[in-house]
């Protein structure tokens, strides 16, 4: 399973897309080394020697939003949370493009133990997620 990722902030909205070469001349806050999110946009940046200005890192999303919400920083997000913050109107939020950058899930069950109750509810709502048909909000190209 895969989950585009977005930039949000609380200041001046930089459009409905955003290219990722313009996030290296921004503060952010991000998560901590060690977080799959963190590890992603280090591994994006790298591969395309940008430069990353933190000015924080934050793991919670309600701690982000504060930080946000005084206009000094920007933070990347799965869309998920991205449009989660964006309908609460507590920030903007710009799908990354060139490229479309994603975060990647896997889902890892023990072939040993059975599950509890609440991990089978975990389960069974992911894999009816990854089992919905996608609706995409974009033109198609039609190549013969």
């Amino acid at each position: 399973m895969k989950e585009p990722l977005y930039l949000i902030g609380n200041g001046q909205y930089p459009g409905k897309e955003i290219v990722l070469t313009h996030l290296a001349e921004m503060n952010l806050y991000l998560p901590a080394a060690h977080h799959a999110l963190r590890q992603r946009i280090d591994e994006l940046f790298a591969l395309r020697h940008l430069p990353l200005h933190i000015i924080g890192e934050i793991e919670s999303l309600e701690t982000l939003t504060a930080a946000l919400s005084g206009g000094n920083g920007v933070s990347i997000v799965p869309e998920s949370a991205a449009l989660a913050l964006q309908n609460a109107g507590k920030v903007w939020a710009s799908r990354i493009t060139s490229p479309h950058v994603n975060l990647h899930y896997t889902l890892n069950v023990s072939a040993s133990r059975v599950l509890s109750a609440q991990a089978r509810s975990v389960k069974n709502l992911l894999v009816s997620q990854i089992r919905k048909p996608m609706i995409m909000d974009r033109e198609l190209l039609l190549v013969s």
